[in-house]
């Protein structure tokens, strides 16, 4: 995996950060947007999709490392298929 990220490491500490801020009743339209929000605030509003991507991807394995018997809800409040 780590031979696949690209992103500076300034980038990979904000996304791990933002993972460790998540909660595990967070919805996936309230991760996404707290993603996204976070990196706005940090100064990162325009990055490419793939560093998106990447920051979301590590965001969410952060999120599973603490939660990892608690599946993220769908947009409606269900727990998501895996």
């Amino acid at each position: 995996m780590d031979e696949q990220m690209t992103i500076s490491l300034p980038l990979r500490k904000l996304a791990e950060q933002i993972g460790d801020e998540v909660t595990e009743d967070m919805g996936k339209i309230a991760f996404y947007f707290h993603v996204c929000t976070a990196l706005a605030e940090a100064g990162h509003a325009r990055i490419s999709k793939d560093d998106l991507a990447q920051v979301t991807l590590i965001a969410f394995q952060r999120r599973q490392d603490r939660f990892p018997k608690v599946p993220i809800l769908n947009a409606v409040g269900v727990y998501a298929q895996e």
